[in-house]
């Protein structure tokens, strides 16, 4: 009772979602632009009961996985790389900033021109990915507490050990909280990528 309590303000929040939703849909009035919400749900139960939905869920999912982790290699490994070798950042900002300040449709087009179709939503995700997590990943690196790491050279504690447990927490903490924010938005775009 005592979670249910704590849960009904979510409940109440998606229960006044849906009615605006169904409102603003009687007032369109066609189902193509905007749809009702009874309709949204029978379309998805007609596609789940379609014989393709597996296939077609396993393949988004496939490519949301696998843009996640060649963006996350690909930014830990030019983070590092900036960090260590400061000219190495100075080549990417322009590039950083380019990615970001691109829109994402535009991007979708040109690797569309450039690429296969199949290939799209992984190469867009990693586009968009990418320089988001390689900011956050230099920014947990360069605020690694100088004392800590000064320390842990009086004591000549072994790299690997610095970088368990100095330089990975750094970088946890600096983008913890913003991995729901990251899955959702490579998600949309891949989403994006295939239509």
């Amino acid at each position: 009772m005592k979670r249910f309590m704590q849960n009904s303000p979510k409940f109440l929040s998606m229960f006044f979602f849906f009615i605006i939703w169904e409102g603003v849909a009687l007032y369109i009035d066609n189902s193509l632009l905007f749809p009702r919400v009874s309709e949204i749900f029978l379309s998805l139960k007609n596609l789940v009961a379609s014989g393709d939905f597996t296939l077609i869920l396993w393949n988004t999912l496939s490519r949301f996985f696998i843009s996640i982790v060649f963006s996350l290699i690909l930014a830990i490994i030019f983070s590092v790389a900036s960090y260590r070798y400061e000219v190495i950042g100075f080549l990417l900002f322009p590039f950083i900033i380019f990615l970001r300040a691109v829109p994402t449709i535009a991007i979708i087009i040109v690797v569309l021109i450039w690429s296969s179709v199949e290939k799209v939503p992984i190469v867009v995700g990693v586009l968009i990915l990418f320089p988001i997590l390689y900011e956050s990943i230099l920014g947990g690196i360069k605020n690694v507490d100088k004392n800590l790491l000064k320390m842990s050279k009086v004591f000549k504690v072994p790299t690997k050990r610095v970088v368990r447990d100095i330089y990975i927490p750094s970088i946890y903490y600096s983008i913890s909280s913003n991995i729901p924010s990251y899955m959702g938005l490579t998600f949309k775009v891949i989403i994006a990528g295939e239509v």
